[in-house]
Formats: C-alpha cells, structure tokens, sequence
C-alpha cells in the first residue's frame, strides 16, 4: 500500500486502483485494502475510530479473513452473495468525529492502530471521490467516543451527570451530522452504524481494575494501590462502582442517541437505508470481567495482542519526543474488543446484512 500526500488533494494508490480527495483539511489514509472472494465486485467502507479499525486485531492473513469485525463481514457478504467484496478501511486509533479548531494542516500517514484524532471521521468520509462514491453499497461507521475522552469516562473522578452531559454533547448532533453526510454522499449504500459497549462494570475484577488506573490515570490510583496492598478493597471498590456506572451511562445513552439519529435520518430521506447495530455486551464482557470481550493491558502476565510487536515501532516513531503518548499508544489495544468480541460485533451486523443482502447486489440499490 503506497501513499502520496498533499495537502490539498491527495491520491491514494490501493491495489492498482488511484483513488484522488477533493480537499479534506487532511490527506486521505487507507488503512486496510483487502478484497475477498470471486465474482462481480461489490465494494464497502468503514469509516470510524479504533473500535471500527479493531485495535489489536490483525488484518487478514489468506485464506482466513482475520479477527476484524469488518473482514469477518466482508467474509461473509462474499461467501453470500456469491460477489467478490472489496473492503477499503479509512477507521483508525484515535479519530474523532469533529475537525477542531486548530488543527494541523498535515498529518503524516500512520498505521492504523496509531492514536491520533486526525483525519477526523467527517474527513474521513470524502477520501472516495464523488464520482465513485455511488459504486459503494455498503458503509461500516462509528464515532463519538474519542470526542467524549474514552479515557475520561471510565474515570471515577468523573459523576454520571458528566458524563452524560459529555456524550449528549458530542454523541448528538455532531453523529448526526456526520452520518446525514454519510447517507447523502454515498446514495445507493447500506450505512450500518455501529455502537460501542460497557468498558467496566460490575463484573470487573479489582485487580485488574487497579492495573488500568495504575497505567492510565496515575494521580487516581495512588490511594487505591495503598489500600489494595492493605488488604482495604473498600476506596477500590467505590472507584469501580463510578466507573461502571459511567460506562453503563455511556453505552444506553449511545444506544438512544444513535438510534434516534438513524430513525430521523431515514425518515427525511424516505428510506431505510441507515441501520443502527446496538452490539449486546454485557457485564461479564467487561474490562478485567470473567468472560471478557476486550484486551487486557498487555503484559507477559495476561497475554499480548494479535500485532503489539508490530506496533512498537510505529508507536515510537509518532511519539518519539513524547513518552506518555508512547506508552498510551504501545498499550492501546487495552478495553479493545479481542477476538472473541470483534466476532460478536460481525455476528450482530450479519443479522442486519442478511435482511438487505439481495438488494445490495442489485442494480436499483435499497
């Protein structure tokens, strides 16, 4: 995969095929470009952040189509519809949904499991060229989580009423936006949009829990560290509490929000081409929970990632001079869904495919 960046447009070269964007703020990137399958093309995007890129998942490796949620589904739309699917993958580590005020007017091309907020989901969405946009039959998109602090909201330093604040302000009208956008420049695709999950909960095991503040919110876990060696769990559980209560907070009101946008949407545009996918999570799914769906912080005690080798060197070339967004980048698998996860996100968006896949292969669109 080669890039050739400017900062006006930009021609991306994927499989033989010049791709060229009419003026994001930042160059277009592709992340992934996989084609599955034989027979007539059938050509998909995924637009999004590192939970629609798979952070920690590896991309496909012949013949198998890899742990990502979106190769499993493009696995699966081949092998249904007989067609050969091509999937082109803008998502990546860190994208936020909104462009922010001051932002840099480049940003070099990274791999995907890079954290960084650029390029933002909404310029991420015309990197395909207007007159090719209407070859797209289907889109995989999510956003909002990075605009409201991932981080941030697992924090117990934060209340519920924060956080709700947080993502009515940033999961609302910005999504909405950005998925109006999505639905007027790609006319004949299916737009799936994807929810996220609890990141703690309940069901979160202390030890692990303390581990995730330790690594990720220092100043926080100092006190709790003391009382877990005292064998004092009560200060660790109430911090645990807050969080899962922020998260369950965080995941019903996306789920609304979400949903809501995609039903108002289909209503002005007179169709049901939008389609929200809430993905059915549950507490024993949870961070450091006993049937857990997501990374743990990789070490030797509980297990690496599928590419944490892989990205060390990407991670220390973005953050060479900046050793905190090192260490958050080479650990940014962590509350990722792993594999066993990504599988429950495909499994949920192939029952949503199965009911539109005839129509997807046909010339009149849905």
């Amino acid at each position: 995969m080669k890039y050739v960046l400017g900062t006006v447009a930009s021609i991306v070269i994927l499989a033989g095929v010049s791709w060229a964007t009419e003026a994001p703020l930042q160059p277009c990137r592709a992340t992934a470009d996989k084609t599955v399958g034989a027979g007539p093309l059938l050509e998909m995007a995924v637009f999004g952040d590192s939970v629609a890129w798979g952070n920690g998942l590896a991309e496909d490796q012949d013949p198998t189509p890899g742990h990502k949620f979106s190769a499993l589904v493009a696995d699966w739309l081949a092998r249904t519809t007989n067609h050969q699917v091509r999937r082109v993958v803008y998502a990546h580590s860190g994208a936020i949904v909104r462009t922010l005020d001051g932002t840099p007017e480049t940003v070099p091309a990274m791999d995907g499991d890079v954290n960084s907020p650029y390029p933002t989901i909404v310029e991420q969405l015309p990197c395909i060229p207007e007159d090719q946009r209407s070859d797209i039959r289907l889109i995989l998109i999510n956003g909002c989580i990075n605009d409201v602090g991932a981080f941030g909201l697992v924090s117990p330093a934060n209340s519920p009423a924060s956080v709700t604040n947080q993502t009515n302000t940033f999961c609302g009208t910005p999504v909405e936006q950005m998925l109006r956008s999505a639905a007027q420049m790609y006319p004949r695709a299916l737009v799936i949009v994807t929810g996220y999950y609890p990141i703690i909960s309940a069901e979160s095991d202390i030890a692990p829990f303390l581990d995730f503040l330790r690594q990720f919110f220092p100043e926080e876990s100092k006190r709790s560290l003391y009382l877990f060696k005292q064998s004092d769990f009560q200060e660790a559980s109430e911090k645990q509490k807050r969080s899962a209560e922020n998260s369950q907070v965080f995941y019903e009101l996306t789920n609304k929000l979400m949903g809501d946008s995609v039903d108002r949407i289909n209503h002005e545009i007179g169709s049901s081409r939008l389609v929200f996918v809430k993905v059915p999570f549950s507490a024993e799914n949870a961070f450091g929970a006993p049937h857990s769906y997501l990374w743990p912080i990789p070490t030797v005690f509980s297990g690496f990632d599928e590419v944490y080798l892989g990205r060390q060197l990407p991670c220390l070339n973005a953050f060479a001079k900046d050793p905190v967004g090192f260490e958050v980048c080479r650990l940014d698998s962590a509350a990722h869904p792993n594999a066993e996860g990504a599988q429950v996100y495909a499994n949920e968006i192939v029952k949503t495919l199965a009911d539109f896949a005839r129509q997807l292969v046909s010339h009149s669109g849905i």
